[in-house]
């Protein structure tokens, strides 16, 4: 548990003050923002509202504290000051997902000792804390790690059911489920498991357990109603929910900017085998399918889940490696079991089972280090300045008393400048450039021929490197290049460097030799004078 939180803590304040260096994190904070000052419908319902309202519940708190501590006066300041000192907010969002990332662990543990054995619960614990897609996507203030410890939390009491038969487990699994469903829409898969031990087909079948009409009815209606009372607004702004889920359905079908090919083997080739490693991947199947020869119950439970998710999530062409982060604990589950039979088939071999747990860890250890060493690199990376931000002091620092400043290329790669006490962008202009008429304008404003600094991306990322930067006639003669601000290096020959290729996020799966931080190459041109 301690070196879970310590690797999801190390380096949880990368890129901030800058609002995209993780995508989607700005619309959790301003959704957030606005429930927490009084908004209670969401107006956005591309996730589900629980972890919109966790992380509204947390603003609420500051705000509350902060008027008591005379920080703010009213709630114009609070939003004001959301604005001009926006890291405190983001980094609380990241902090709920820490605290979940390390609490699935726990969880884990938990289910795996009652399904199994302790050995097998403690290596797989040991290898979820640093499973590096899960460490990855826990410094993210956004949805998915919250989802997954929900719904590891739902199989956990599912296990409990099983053996208890007990009511008490009934209604916490049902409430699990609905959270889980109502932090990430697709988590609702875990109903699947649930129903598996509803139907007599858990593990360790007990006569106690609620008959299988009665259950059902109570476990979908708990389920049902736990969804509702926290995302609401499903239902009361049906309309816009409706809407949105239509387009994240077809957004999940129809794919997202650089084609992958089918889901099914970009996760399994990207999301699972660069950005989970092979090692836990592999061993995570097999330990499936022996647990399943070995105790089909037990097995069916472990697995249900983790394959119709993949199959479902798998089908369509939008393939974000997040999308897999629920996969992980229960191939990290697949994967203890599988370390834990191969220690007992070892030590039995040499005639002395008195060795399994140290032949566990051992075997534990040769299997997480690839995935370990992939963290301390990512964390490390994650300490370093973003390369928009380090862009940013040093147009600050040429340009004390102000400049315009003309950018082209995606949002994302962007450099934000400092803001002023209204929130505004005063001594920097953003100009943005249009490749059709080759000048730069602010948003409903005369086109500007010439602005003070130019600044130009080069990206890892195909989908969002840039389609028509400033040509080299407008540059020349006008302009001197100022600085460089690198990030990445060339990939050498034989390198095999592997990006999470459809999200803006500018750190690697793999591969991280010659990446020296987050972030594009940033080109800065001064105007001569």
């Amino acid at each position: 548990m301690a070196l879970a939180a310590a690797v999801r803590l190390w380096g949880v304040e990368f890129g901030l003050p800058h609002t995209l260096a993780r995508p989607d994190e700005d619309a959790v904070f301003g959704v957030a923002r606005s429930i927490a000052t009084g908004d209670l419908n969401p107006h956005f319902f591309s996730y589900p509202s629980l972890f919109l309202y966790t992380v509204a519940a947390l603003y609420a708190a500051y705000f509350h504290l902060g008027q008591l501590a005379g920080w703010f006066a009213t709630e114009a300041d609070f939003i004001q000051q959301s604005v001009v000192h926006v890291s405190g907010f983001l980094l609380l969002s990241r902090l709920v997902s820490v605290a979940a990332g390390t609490a699935t662990v726990w969880i884990l543990y938990r289910m795996a000792r009652r399904l199994l054995d302790a050995t097998t619960a403690t290596v797989a614990a040991a290898l979820l804390a640093v499973a590096a897609l899960h460490v990855r996507d826990s410094h993210f203030g956004v949805t998915d790690v919250t989802a997954t410890c929900l719904l590891a939390g739902a199989l956990l009491f599912a296990t409990r059911l099983a053996e208890s038969g007990s009511p008490r487990d009934l209604c916490a699994m049902a409430v699990a489920a609905g959270l889980a469903a109502s932090t990430k829409y697709n988590a609702a898969i875990v109903a699947l498991p649930c129903l598996l031990v509803l139907a007599g087909l858990g593990p360790r079948h007990q006569p106690r357990l609620p008959r299988r009409l009665p259950g059902l009815v109570v476990f979908g209606g708990l389920a049902l109603a736990a969804f509702l009372v926290v995302s609401p607004y499903t239902i009361l702004d049906w309309p816009a929910f409706r809407d949105a889920l239509i387009f994240e359905i077809q957004h999940l079908r129809t794919g997202h900017g650089v084609d992958l090919g089918p889901g099914w083997i970009a996760h399994l080739t990207i999301s699972l085998g660069s950005g989970l490693g092979v090692e836990i991947l592999a061993l995570g199947v097999i330990g499936w399918i022996v647990l399943t020869i070995r105790d089909w119950r037990t097995g069916v439970l472990v697995w249900s889940f983790p394959v119709v998710y993949y199959l479902a999530l798998g089908s369509g062409r939008s393939v974000f490696v997040r999308y897999m982060v629920p996969v992980v604990p229960f191939l990290a589950l697949g994967a203890g079991y599988a370390v834990a039979r191969f220690a007992t088939w070892l030590t039995r071999r040499v005639n002395r089972p008195d060795l399994r747990p140290a032949a566990a860890a051992a075997l534990a250890l040769i299997v997480a280090s690839p995935s370990a060493m992939r963290v301390v690199r990512l964390d490390r990376l994650l300490s370093q300045p973003d390369s928009r931000l380090l862009a940013a002091r040093w147009i600050e620092s040429a340009f004390p008393d102000g400049a315009s400043v003309g950018q082209s290329g995606v949002r994302y790669g962007r450099v934000q400048l400092t803001v002023d006490s209204s929130g505004r962008v005063g001594r920097y202009p953003m100009l943005e450039y249009n490749p059709k008429q080759r000048t730069f304008a602010e948003p409903g404003h005369r086109p500007v021929d010439a602005p003070d600094v130019i600044v130009i991306q080069q990206s890892p990322l195909p989908h969002y490197a840039e389609a028509s930067p400033p040509s080299r006639d407008l540059l020349e003669g006008r302009y001197t290049l100022g600085t460089i601000v690198p990030a990445f290096a060339p990939e050498r020959p034989g390198q095999r460097r592997v990006y999470d290729w459809q999200d803006a996020f500018y750190v690697p799966l793999e591969g991280f030799e010659g990446v020296e931080r987050p972030g594009p190459n940033l080109l800065i041109y001064v105007r001569r004078r």
